[in-house]
């Protein structure tokens, strides 16, 4: 049995996951992924910021591309997978797309999610939640801190996150490609029904990306509206031999209108 799996066995015997449960019970109505020391609620403004819209108590309509990207997923990749989101360039919004797709895929209903990102410099996850995020995968895998010591609740039901590295998170050595993927195929296992949805760095600027998207059921591909067409398709040949692709076009209305990018938009 894997360490994960004994983990959570141990944590569904404890009087702290029973608390957990019935306190979800009255709560916001779901059974927590992991025994979670920690939740976290951003402000509403600071989502904004984020252009993680699809976790405002009211989403205003531009999450709904968001939304149709998550059916996509529902529809064409039965639980419990991982995908992976990334970029064909830094800013083009896949940090933003995949914590939306996450939320979308949680606020559907019919599965959980667990957000993450590949340990990197610097953590997307840490510079929105700052102090309130103060351990990241990076402990868990580097120091072996316990799961539920780094996994995050949200305020979304269903919804679960895990940043790369947190506040207190001391520089440790980068995490080898074959123990994030043996991570992340234990965190799919866990349960029926979960989507692991992971945050992934530029595949021309991270290995790991490539690599562990061949091992991923699915790829979110985020090209932002105006990137030359030479890098995305060479970020798009490094991608090649992923097993399925959605391409998201992210910020192509203020491009078209001539406005500066803000938050990543799905179109």
């Amino acid at each position: 049995m894997s360490t994960i799996l004994k983990a959570l066995e141990k944590a569904s015997a404890s009087d702290e996951r029973s608390e957990a449960l019935a306190a979800a019970a009255k709560g916001p109505g779901f059974v927590p992924l992991f025994r979670v020391a920690r939740t976290v609620a951003p402000s509403n403004a600071a989502l904004r910021r984020a252009g993680w819209i699809s976790a405002l108590a009211s989403p205003p309509k531009e999450a709904l591309p968001f939304a149709a990207v998550a059916e996509q997923i529902l529809t064409q990749v039965p639980a419990p997978a991982r995908v992976l989101v990334c970029g064909a360039s830094a800013g083009a919004g896949a940090t933003a797309t995949s914590l939306n797709l996450a939320t979308e895929i949680a606020l559907s209903g019919r599965a959980t999610a667990l957000w993450s990102e590949i340990p990197r410099e610097p953590s997307s996850l840490l510079r929105l939640l700052g102090p309130l995020c103060p351990h990241g995968l990076w402990d868990h895998l580097c120091r072996k801190m316990p799961l539920h010591d780094v996994i995050l609740h949200s305020r979304v039901p269903g919804l679960q996150l895990l940043p790369a590295r947190g506040a207190q998170t001391l520089p440790a050595d980068q995490p080898t490609l074959e123990a994030l993927d043996a991570f992340y195929e234990e965190a799919c296992e866990i349960g029926g029904d979960r989507y692991v949805v992971v945050d992934a760095p530029p595949p021309l600027v991270s290995r790991e990306t490539a690599a562990l998207a061949k091992r991923s059921e699915m790829t979110v591909f985020v090209v932002a509206a105006g990137t030359p067409k030479a890098l995305v398709s060479e970020a798009a040949d490094a991608l090649e031999g992923a097993p399925r692709t959605l391409l998201i076009l992210s910020r192509a209305a203020r491009w078209l209108n001539g406005r500066p990018s803000g938050r990543a938009e799905a179109g």
